[in-house]
């Protein structure tokens, strides 16, 4: 699916497969057929040099509106259908795209604030000439909450609905941004607590020369992961790893591939050897954290 690819990798293909199996609006997808203008479409599309401020700021609400809650993708130049929820219809290519993505892009920093950093921009081409659609994708933002710096809204998405948000609600996406980062440093440091205790039991009673390293990932927004999900993630492991060290050292950890153990553990599951002198746990978590000692 389109919304899974590495940006640059989506084309042509990928767009019409969307049309083709009419995929809907959600809070995290809109279409959108052309640059909006005040009584139609943008001024870019009969061959002006550049779009206008309102055009401009219709995109970037429904990017701000994206960042400020679970991220999405926004396509220019989809045509929609007219009920509810709209779906893709098909692809109406805007003019030189390449372009149109490029000043987007650019507009970006000097449009919304504070600067929305996980946003990408670019051109898919369809046929031949420069002309395809404007391809707009941004993650859930842990600076949030962003507003457009023109009217000074902050803007969220409800289904497949933009919203302005007022004060309240503004406190409450602040204080939640707030417990979800603190949620991720707790996660860390109970990760970091385990892996000091058992790494110290066990220098206690093995000989010198023991060394532990630890690699743990834990997403800034938990995901809903099942226990099938997971066991794939700990089955599809490697058998080498590079380690690099602050000093600038490098070292090559191989570990045994084959004789895991699997076990259940609170809310994840956990693959694991005891066999000396290594001792080797992966574990792998509904949220979608992972630690690797």
């Amino acid at each position: 699916m389109l919304f899974s690819k590495p940006l640059l990798e989506i084309d042509e293909v990928d767009l019409q497969a969307l049309c083709d199996a009419g995929y809907p609006e959600t809070d995290q997808v809109e279409y959108k057929e052309f640059l909006p203008g005040r009584t139609g479409p943008d001024a870019w599309h009969d061959g002006a040099n550049s779009f206008t401020d309102f055009a401009r700021d219709q995109i970037f609400a429904e990017i701000v509106a994206f960042a400020n809650t679970r991220g999405g993708h926004l396509l220019l130049g989809i045509e929609e259908s007219s009920d509810s929820p709209k779906r893709a219809v098909s692809v109406r290519p805007i003019r030189d795209c390449h372009e149109l993505a490029r000043r987007l892009s650019q507009a970006a920093f000097a449009c919304i604030e504070p600067t929305l950093s996980e946003l990408q921009i670019v051109g898919v081409p369809v046929g031949q000439g420069g002309n395809g659609v404007a391809l707009f994708r941004v993650r859930q933002s842990h600076s949030a909450p962003h507003r457009l710096i023109k009217d000074r809204h902050c803007y969220y998405r409800r289904g497949e609905s933009t919203v302005a948000l007022n004060m309240r609600e503004i406190q409450d996406l602040t204080l939640n941004i707030s417990r979800g980062l603190q949620h991720v440093e707790e996660r860390l440091a109970g990760f970091r607590e385990e892996f000091h205790s058992k790494a110290n039991l066990r220098v206690t009673s093995t000989s010198k020369g023991w060394v532990s390293s630890r690699v743990t990932s834990v997403p800034l927004t938990p995901l809903r992961l099942t226990k099938e999900q997971v066991r794939a993630t700990l089955l599809d492991r490697h058998a080498q790893f590079d380690a690099h060290y602050r000093s600038g050292q490098r070292r090559e950890l191989f570990v045994m591939a084959m004789g895991f153990n699997n076990k259940p553990v609170l809310r994840g599951t956990q693959i694991y050897t005891h066999t000396p002198p290594v001792t080797f746990e992966h574990s792998a978590y509904m949220d979608g954290s992972q630690s690797l000692t």
